[in-house]
């Protein structure tokens, strides 16, 4: 045997972990604490009790889970036989589910209470499907996991190497369906290290609260990043602005992150009323959040914070970090900052062929290189001759440019774009004016059929205030030079909530649906207009 057989395994990672911070936290969940020597020893006999079962090295578990430790129990432990982990997405119904499960085919499926209604469904339509219960409920005479993991038979564990497939991240399907994308153990420890360089350190004093759901990158990448250096992960299954507060002061969390929409519910709940000043360092990822926000975050909440940008298909290593230092102290506001650690990144003609990179200040495609590439799309053998070009880069399908000084700055996405009176116009662009008036909660912005212009510009605002009309937003986006005049909207629905995806993303594909069903409440302040 080698010295590095195994080193770069999740099963390795966790191994050294537990051995050497035996006596730390290592999960945390309201009043339930789980040391990192009970880590070991749980994953352990869970992974025998998998065993017991039949499933082995590249067998398939699906977990419909919220987060929580007896999840992150049962995942850890899947990656200790070798087994390929893949979390759900909560919010998709049983056929979204159950066709996914046609190209998966997992063999065992952990659930919660909460999902016993949809696991039940999903058993019925696949009869080999294994149900595994964390929670007490008994209605589908599933196998409890505290039965599962009653006892360690003492075997050891298969050879497991770098390059075996580990997880399947699925994407979050703003683009259409989600992608299930294979990472091996060596593209997840990547993403692992690419953690240390993106929250400046991580030592094993560290409490990183997880407010995601486990489908979400960030709950394998970050949680995943903490416990690899011993540092401790406090889990929230629910998003609960007061409660996300309250853990921060009782805990003494010194890190976390959570996407803009989830922080301007934490500036509402006020957190002026919290001791907040363990937080060493928050961040912001999956949104562009407008440099007023973050000015507000920085003053209420922690003076350091960061932001990330990345994707499934690299863990979220592909992509970019930027820290406040460099938004304050170089006028940095809006960007995404520069490559991460491993990672390279180039901004070109859309489209395909070779990459010819773009001069500072155009707008183009993004492509990156990782070292933390999906090995593939389960059930898609093209995919990679699709997004990767000739010459080595993975097409993002995102828009965006480089300035002089090397940060990044997002245009919304290739697809995303509205072909207006003969002119292309991102939507992100405009949310990202609207959302800054102080009436607007939430703003959303896509094209409509039209014949005159081809596509309209169509705004859907959720607001603050009942009086808040398109008239106003329509002054607001033309004022002070905030957006030209063929770039604002020429219809405004007032909408008491916008269409999410599984994962909690803006569905840009329901907006049109949403925009015909509330066609009576569309402002017509103004509907045409150059």
């Amino acid at each position: 045997m080698r010295p590095d057989e195994g080193a770069l395994t999740i099963r390795g990672a966790l191994d050294r972990a537990c051995r050497w911070f035996a006596g730390n936290t290592a999960l945390a969940q309201d009043a339930r604490r789980v040391s990192y020597a009970e880590l070991g020893a749980r994953t352990r006999s869970i992974a025998a009790g998998y065993r017991r079962l039949g499933l082995g090295k590249g067998d398939r578990i699906a977990f419909l889970c919220a987060a929580s430790i007896d999840h992150a129990l049962a995942y850890y432990a899947s990656h200790r036989l070798g087994a390929i982990a893949v979390n759900l997405h909560l919010r998709e119904p049983a056929d979204a589910q159950s066709r996914l499960f046609e190209r998966l085919e997992p063999r065992v499926l952990v659930y919660d209470d909460e999902r016993a209604e949809l696991a039940a469904a999903l058993t019925s339509r696949h009869p080999g499907l294994v149900p595994v219960r964390t929670g007490g409920s008994d209605a589908l005479g599933s196998i409890p996991l505290a039965e599962l993991g009653g006892r360690d038979d003492g075997e050891e564990a298969g050879p497991l190497h770098e390059d075996d497939p580990a997880i399947i991240q699925l994407s979050s399907g703003s683009t259409g369906v989600p992608k299930a994308l294979v990472h091996s153990h060596r593209s997840v420890l990547e993403s692992w290290s690419g953690g240390l360089y993106m929250w400046s350190g991580i030592s094993p004093h560290d409490r990183f609260l997880n407010g995601f759901a486990p489908s979400f990158v960030v709950w394998l990448v970050h949680a995943g990043a903490f416990l690899a250096q011993g540092g401790g992960v406090w889990l929230q299954s629910k998003w609960d602005p007061a409660a996300f507060l309250g853990a921060v002061q009782e805990s003494g969390i010194t890190c976390t992150a959570l996407t803009p929409t989830q922080w301007r519910t934490v500036l509402a709940a006020g957190p002026e009323a919290y001791e907040l000043r363990s937080l060493r360092l928050a961040a912001y990822l999956g949104e562009k959040l407008e440099p007023a926000g973050l000015r507000e975050l920085m003053r209420r909440v922690c003076p350091q914070f960061s932001s990330f940008y990345g994707m499934s298909e690299c863990l979220g290593l592909g992509g970019c970090v930027v820290r406040g230092s460099e938004i304050v102290g170089q006028d940095k506001w809006g960007s995404v900052g520069r490559p991460s650690l491993n990672s390279d990144l180039r901004v070109v003609e859309a489209g395909d062929g070779p990459v010819v990179e773009k001069p500072a200040g155009e707008i183009g495609e993004i492509v990156v290189r990782a070292a933390s590439f999906a090995q593939c799309n389960w059930g898609d053998p093209d995919w990679q001759r699709r997004v990767v070009t000739p010459d080595g880069w993975y097409r993002t399908g995102d828009r965006g440019w480089v300035d002089p000084d090397g940060f990044v700055y997002l245009q919304g996405r290739v697809d995303n774009q509205i072909a207006t009176g003969g002119i292309k116009v991102a939507p992100e662009e405009i949310e990202q004016v609207i959302g800054t008036h102080p009436g607007v909660a939430a703003v959303a912005v896509f094209g409509a059929d039209d014949e005159r212009w081809g596509q309209r510009i169509v705004a859907l605002v959720v607001s603050r205030e009942a009086s808040l009309t398109g008239a106003e937003l329509e002054q607001w986006c033309r004022g002070g030079e905030r957006l030209a005049a063929y770039k604002c909207p020429k219809q405004w629905c007032f909408v008491e909530a916008l269409p999410l995806t599984g994962v909690g993303k803006l569905d840009r594909k329901a907006l049109a649906v949403l925009a015909t069903a509330c066609a009576g409440r569309i402002d017509t302040d103004r509907t045409e207009r150059p």
